[in-house]
């Protein structure tokens, strides 16, 4: 939407349009920098596994993005760290905490 609406101020008359070439540089790389397919793919924690969900509509630009994340996540041990700080931090929890649900999680977590 941003891209069109820059496209059609820029096309307005013959001063708009030579501004857009001293800027294209500029624009191109802003474009580049919020191109929604560069942040496809989300993690989905809770699970034994990794599970990266892609966009519906995504194209193979993007697809190949989720793939990326997902590799790298594997890669950087990603599941490891999420259960590491999950202990640690039922570990740390009070006393008090245990009898307000806490041991369904160390339960649900060591199953």
């Amino acid at each position: 939407m941003l891209s069109s609406f820059a496209k059609q101020e820029f096309k307005r008359n013959a001063l708009t349009k030579l501004a857009a070439i001293a800027v294209l540089p500029v624009l191109k790389r802003l474009m580049r920098r919020v191109d929604h397919r560069r942040y496809n793919g989300a993690a989905l924690l809770g699970l034994r596994g990794l599970v990266f969900k892609s966009h519906g509509s995504a194209d193979a630009f993007a697809f190949e993005q989720a793939l990326n994340r997902a590799y790298d996540a594997a890669s950087n041990g990603l599941l490891d760290r999420v259960q590491d700080r999950i202990r640690a931090t039922l570990a740390a929890m009070p006393a008090t905490a245990e009898t307000s649900g806490a041991p369904a999680l160390v339960a649900a977590q060591s199953a």
